[in-house]
């Protein structure tokens, strides 16, 4: 955030409150640096910037996890899934038969209370490995701001759609199915605590599949982000003068627009890394098997000349 007067990191850890220990310091290249004592799984936290042209809240765009109601904090996450290990391999790409399906809409035994879920998906696995499909693509996960959607006005980048998830209240049923699954291949089964939060049951989902022989594709959206950005968004993140409303004054966007959203700045060497370790974040933490790009075509023509670079 090279533009931002000051920046602060507040949440569960420190009393939320703006002072010298809360304060990141920014480096030459306008990354801002800190460490914070006491932070703990499951903490909540959010950042303060003061900035040119405002001062308030931003959500961390890096966030493994968001708390509902959306939006609002963001979660610090442990990574420590217990995984299965039992020797899964990608398919070879010319062996893929893939199944796309939408998380929301696939399978959506709780409506209307509440629409699908990641782990409705992963009640479905059995059948799914019965149609012989070999690779399973979910439209695009990353949080939207809309409660409903295709997936493709994305925000944040990191963290699943808060909406798949299952409220802890609801989850001791969708456990037991899950560990029947597991039972049934002679697996350790999941405690309850294991699959709270959109983070881990999106891993779950993934795991059961590479037990069931199913590779997980994800639907990812680096042509351009949102449709709709709120006030705490990564949109004008150092908080600067928006320039009359004018959007190539944004730090991650070029002033083109794409299906109602911004298209990514790929001219900058900090957006470009921003989207690679995004998805870099999915192969080593969530262990997808492969990426499906939305529309390439607007990320060469409208993020030229660096588009074709980045891809």
């Amino acid at each position: 955030a090279p533009h931002a007067v000051k920046v602060f990191v507040l949440g569960d850890f420190n009393g939320r409150v703006k002072d010298d220990s809360s304060l990141l310091t920014k480096d030459a290249d306008g990354h801002w640096l800190g460490f914070i004592k006491g932070v703990q799984d499951r903490h909540r936290y959010i950042f303060h910037i003061d900035g040119t042209g405002s001062s308030g809240p931003k959500r961390d765009p890096y966030a493994r996890e968001l708390q509902t109601p959306f939006p609002s904090d963001c979660i610090v996450r442990e990574t420590d899934f217990p995984w299965h290990e039992t020797g899964f391999v990608t398919p070879r790409f010319h062996d893929f038969v893939i199944y796309q399906l939408h998380v929301g809409t696939f399978y959506t035994p709780n409506l209307p209370r509440k629409a699908g879920t990641f782990l409705d998906v992963a009640r479905k696995i059995p059948h799914l490995s019965g149609l012989g499909v070999t690779a399973v693509q979910l439209l695009p996960i990353q949080e939207f701001q809309t409660t409903f959607s295709e997936g493709y006005n994305g925000t944040d980048y990191f963290s699943p759609e808060m909406d798949f998830a299952v409220e802890d209240a609801d989850l001791a049923p969708y456990v037991d199915e899950a560990n029947a699954l597991l039972d049934a291949r002679g697996l350790v089964r999941y405690q309850v605590a294991d699959l709270r939060g959109e983070m881990n049951q999106l891993k779950a989902l993934i795991d059961l599949c590479h037990i069931h022989g199913l590779a997980v594709i994800l639907d990812v959206v680096y042509n351009h982000a949102g449709g709709s950005f709120g006030d705490q968004s990564l949109r004008f993140f150092d908080r600067q003068p928006e320039s009359g409303g004018v959007k190539a004054n944004s730090l991650y966007f070029n002033g083109n627009g794409h299906a109602g959203g911004d298209v990514f700045d790929f001219e900058k060497p900090e957006v470009r890394d921003f989207l690679i370790q995004n998805a870099k974040f999915f192969l080593d933490e969530y262990r997808v098997d492969g990426f499906r790009y939305d529309q390439v075509s607007v990320i060469d023509h409208d993020g030229a000349p660096q588009g074709w670079r980045f891809c």
